[in-house]
């Protein structure tokens, strides 16, 4: 994810914006082929626009192509967005609005 202000939340550098990632289920740890990414803005995410992306970096035994689900939530107001990616595809790239 990168933030308004151009700095990268990712599991080599977890905090940018006042945002956190905490919990990136195959970033280095025991690998899962149900990964969780989650990154949040205890103090509220600062307004703007933040481009996501979504890069089938391995696959740990699921499908291929593999699934993705994308939840993103802003106040009271959530949408998700679905897409399917294969190994060397470039990343599916995400903007949202924070206003």
């Amino acid at each position: 994810m990168y933030c308004p202000d151009g700095s990268h939340i990712w599991y080599a550098g977890m905090w940018g914006c006042g945002g956190e990632l905490d919990i990136d289920a195959n970033g280095g740890g025991p690998q899962t082929r149900s990964p969780v990414e989650n990154v949040t803005w205890p103090g509220g995410a600062p307004h703007g626009t933040y481009r996501i992306e979504v890069d089938h970096f391995a696959n740990h035994g699921g499908p291929e192509p593999t699934p993705y689900r994308l939840r993103v939530r802003v106040g009271q107001r959530e949408e998700v967005y679905e897409g399917v990616l294969a190994p060397g595809q470039p990343p599916h790239v995400i903007n949202v609005t924070v206003p």
